[in-house]
């Protein structure tokens, strides 16, 4: 007998026994599940097999900023396995059917996800897409000593961050990325879940002013080599040397190198630091709800009309559901309107929107069991359309 559902609070226990299956520290998910205060047991989906806990996906309710100030419900898909006694069943792609399928009732836009397997993803409408990662070189930088001081005048001094910093540095980071695509909107709620959840060994430093204010923080672990894996870093905008400041801290005599998946203005910003740069692979998205999702389209592209000479732009979504319908976005917004009316202006795969959306490149598909309709390149108008808007879906953010 198979039972599919969402769990029960006192499931939960059983919930973290299966997670212990994956390669990570015991306990490590615990705070998580037990301490997250948005966390809620009928986020997790659970498949039981004659009564045995056998499989568990968990949906993370967020909402990502989108270039121009709109915002997106997008459900966040994570924490997905299988009993190894239990794996090669379907119970992982079960499990997706339902929870995809409730998240579109509930109204979600969108639904994102990182993953090594996309071709198991693919299956389910999602498209993969890349982040764009700078490789830094943090000795070819200032000092950090020399940096925290500039004409015989103190310019930062650096702190660790401790829970009474919170306040703060829910503004700065609310100021460092207003405006910028694809990063999470951070609800009190939602910034005291990521303080339960940060690993103790976590790195967390702050650039704070002679007069006490914050001008940067960075968020980052140490690999097992010495290098710094960054996994947030924001400044106040025009404060670049805040950044530098830090990543020189973090870096310290120890790191000859530091990775940072990063916002295309970076890449300026660090200068003759960075070593090189390359996509990162893992990210995936595709639309849920398409009334919701036609809701913020209109909410990004109508004010963008104007200025690319357009009356209207009808986009097409390939492997959407319901699939007979386009949006059309005018300067009123956007609603769906049946495909049989005329010609969209441009036709998106599910990686494509993921790109355009949150400032990725789409991937190649792989998996080519299914049969799927051929994927034109994205067209000029489209790309003008989507405004790019600095973006990055920093990690700190990642389920």
């Amino acid at each position: 007998m198979i039972d599919v559902r969402p769990a029960r609070p006192e499931e939960v226990p059983e919930i973290l026994d299966l997670l212990s299956h994956y390669e990570v520290a015991t306990g490590y998910f615990e705070p998580w599940y037990l301490e997250d205060p948005e966390y809620r047991s009928e986020d997790s989906w659970i498949v039981r097999e004659h009564g045995n806990l056998v499989g568990h996906l968990r949906v993370f309710p967020r909402r990502l900023h989108l270039a121009g100030g709109a915002d997106m419900p997008v459900a966040g898909i994570g924490n997905v396995i299988t009993h190894p006694d239990h794996r090669g069943r379907g119970h992982a792609a079960t499990l997706l059917q339902v929870s995809l399928a409730e998240a579109k009732r509930e109204g979600y836009a969108f639904s994102l996800l990182w993953t090594h397997v996309p071709q198991v993803y693919e299956r389910h409408g999602f498209g993969a897409s890349s982040q764009l990662v700078l490789e830094l070189d943090p000795s070819t930088s200032t000092s950090s000593d020399s940096l925290s001081r500039q004409g015989g005048q103190e310019r930062y001094q650096l702190a660790s961050f401790g829970e009474q910093d919170l306040p703060e540095l829910s503004a700065l980071y609310d100021v460092a990325n207003h405006g910028r695509a694809a990063t999470t909107v951070r609800t009190t709620a939602y910034w005291r879940g990521l303080l339960a959840r940060t690993p103790p060994d976590t790195l967390w430093l702050l650039a704070r002013t002679p007069r006490g204010s914050l001008a940067g923080h960075l968020r980052a672990i140490v690999g097992p080599g010495g290098d710094v894996i960054i996994e947030e870093l924001s400044c106040l905008p025009q404060d670049g040397d805040a950044a530098r400041f830090l990543l020189a801290a973090a870096a310290g005599s120890r790191s000859k190198r530091a990775r940072l998946v990063a916002p295309p203005s970076y890449e300026a910003l660090f200068g003759d630091q960075v070593l090189g740069k390359s996509r990162a692979a893992g990210l995936m998205g595709r639309p849920l709800h398409l009334g919701a999702f036609a809701e913020a389209l209109g909410l990004l592209l109508s004010d963008q009309l104007a200025g690319a000479g357009l009356d209207a732009f009808r986009v097409r979504l390939l492997e959407a559901d319901p699939a007979d319908s386009d949006i059309l976005v005018n300067p009123d917004g956007a609603h769906l309107v049946p495909t049989d009316t005329s010609p969209p202006a441009a036709s998106l795969d599910a990686g494509q929107l993921t790109s355009l959306l949150f400032g990725g490149e789409p991937e190649k598909r792989r998996d080519t069991s299914v049969d799927v309709p051929a994927t034109e390149p994205i067209t000029a108008t489209a790309e003008r359309l989507f405004p790019a808007d600095d973006p990055v879906l920093w990690p700190a953010d990642a389920f």
